[in-house]
């Protein structure tokens, strides 16, 4: 909202936000199928109770949760890496994870600049 406030445009603004958050999906795609080396060294391993858990939900519900979880901050960093380690059909993964994150941005941009527009201006 800061750079709409600063009079940069919403096709800007929705452009930038919508490529940094699909990125960010892909690489946490690519820390669950154990490519960050690093990554793997740090974090604590998940109990089995939660890797159930995240299992269940993505063989179940597959890429509508993925689509869905995408508007949930903390969930939507976490299921990707799920689907990576559970080895998740990409194409599905990267269809519905870029297409949550789009409608989310549009969201962000769009309808919320509107009514912070209409706010200050109105």
């Amino acid at each position: 909202m800061a750079l709409l406030l600063a009079g940069h445009s919403k096709e800007f603004v929705f452009i930038v936000l919508a490529i940094s958050y699909i990125i960010g999906g892909f690489l946490a795609y690519y820390i669950g199928t154990g490519g960050n080396k690093l990554f793997n060294k740090l974090h604590k391993r998940p109990t089995q109770k939660n890797k159930e858990q995240g299992h269940k939900i993505l063989a179940k519900y597959g890429w509508i949760a993925i689509f869905f979880c995408s508007w949930i901050p903390v969930v939507s960093d976490i299921v990707p890496i799920v689907a990576g380690a559970k080895k998740y059909d990409f194409k599905k993964f990267a269809i519905s994870m870029a297409a949550g994150k789009t409608v989310k941005v549009f969201t962000i941009v769009y309808i919320l600049g509107i009514i912070i527009s209409a706010r200050l201006f109105g």
